[in-house]
């Protein structure tokens, strides 16, 4: 058993360091549980160019990031963030899994959407999944919900777990992940952002789904805070979709595909 979590919360536009404060505020007792957060949390959403590229981080310098690591040592836990990340004349739309121990992993987000796509350069990481404390997780980032490639990559690869940091403004995306959990048989954690900025209104309802498409935990569309669950990563092992009775009936979700027609 692990405990999951989620952080919703109204990032300050252009401030990386009061978010910084108020994620550090809002996880108090949270201890021992892996958490995500939304994307781009330390700069806002709504930035172009020039903006992201001063305010993004550096993995090699960056003291934001070595802070989360710090603070994921002080109250023992694992955090996923997205943010922006600089790398030399490249800039991408990024999610991190950090431990005490400092960056375990970076997904580079493949599936831009909208203005983005004339700000951030196209995420060149792929989909891998990544191995803490015996359970295996999977990244995806806002957009990504749109494409069961994406998901279903990771599932193949033995995800157990996909955290989704999102900013999604959207009203499809939390319903679309309940559909990724379901149809993988994997659980789910989209940590969603709330508040305005310029004309976008996002959306809330961060959210914890089950493997069977079931929500664990979620807020409302304005609520900020955090949540925990404590789940059974092994249930995402069992992709039976009904049980098996016999050699010849039952549904298996990956053994019943049809590849041969999918070409």
């Amino acid at each position: 058993m692990i405990n999951l979590g989620f952080l919703q919360f109204s990032p300050v536009y252009k401030d990386p360091d009061t978010n910084l404060d108020r994620i550090v505020i809002l996880l108090q007792g949270c201890g021992d549980a892996i958490m995500v957060l939304p994307e781009l949390c330390l700069t806002g959403y709504d930035l172009d160019k020039q903006g992201f590229s001063y305010l993004g981080e550096d993995l090699s310098t960056s003291n934001r990031l070595e802070f989360i690591a710090s603070l994921c040592k002080e109250l023992n836990l694992k955090i996923v963030l997205g943010f922006a990340e600089r790398d030399g004349d490249n800039l991408y739309n990024s999610a991190a899994f950090v431990t005490p121990q400092g960056i375990k992993h970076v997904y580079r987000k493949a599936h831009l959407f909208h203005k983005e796509k004339g700000i951030f350069d196209r995420g060149d990481t792929g989909f891998h999944v990544i191995v803490d404390g015996g359970v295996s997780y999977g990244i995806l980032l806002c957009y990504d919900w749109a494409f069961p490639e994406a998901a279903r990559t990771l599932a193949f690869k033995g995800a157990e777990v996909i955290l989704h940091p999102a900013n999604l403004v959207l009203p499809y995306g939390q319903r679309a992940m309940r559909t990724r959990s379901l149809e993988n048989r994997v659980f789910s954690v989209t940590a969603n952002r709330v508040g305005t900025e310029g004309d976008l209104i996002f959306t809330g309802r961060s959210q914890i789904v089950d493997v069977s498409g079931d929500i664990l935990a979620s807020f409302d569309t304005e609520e900020e805070g955090a949540q925990v669950v404590k789940i059974n990563p092994q249930d995402a092992m069992d992709k039976w979709l009904t049980k098996q009775t016999c050699e010849t009936d039952g549904n298996n979700l990956f053994n019943d595909r049809r590849p041969d027609l999918y070409k």
